[in-house]
């Protein structure tokens, strides 16, 4: 027979665990957008050479150059945080506005969210010397 503290307990834990396995399949499914966000990058590098170069020949400076790609980069790796970050934030609250923990729901949304989109930043920062080294 179970008393009330052992059910507590057991309901802790359940929690924990199933907080573990979500987060270690968000952080999976994070990883494999990344990776098909650098085979994207890879796979369109020829093509993206020769526009360069092409844009090179017609006398645009390596500051145009630059925002071309940091455009195309920013877009490829901002947009999908942000409107993950916007979905979740909409969609928990509404959910979580009839417990009455929508505010505490929101703030977390807020804080990993803006960790993801600084990580994105960071990837973006990275992929833009990438490419400018393989196309400057």
């Amino acid at each position: 027979m179970y008393t009330k503290s052992d059910t507590i307990t057991e309901d802790n834990q359940t929690n924990s665990f199933m907080l573990f396995v979500f987060s270690v399949m968000d952080f999976m499914l994070y990883l494999s957008a990344l990776v098909m966000l650098h085979f994207r990058i890879a796979i369109h590098l020829e093509g993206d050479r020769k526009k360069y170069e092409s844009l090179k020949k017609i006398g645009a400076a390596s500051g145009d150059l630059d925002w071309f790609m940091g455009k195309e980069i920013k877009l490829m790796f901002l947009t999908p945080a942000v409107i993950a970050l916007l979905g979740a934030a909409l969609y928990g609250s509404a959910l979580f506005l009839l417990s009455g923990a929508a505010q505490r729901y929101l703030f977390g949304v807020l804080v990993i969210g803006s960790l993801v989109i600084g990580v994105q930043m960071l990837l973006c920062r990275f992929y833009m010397g990438y490419c400018r080294r393989r196309f400057l």
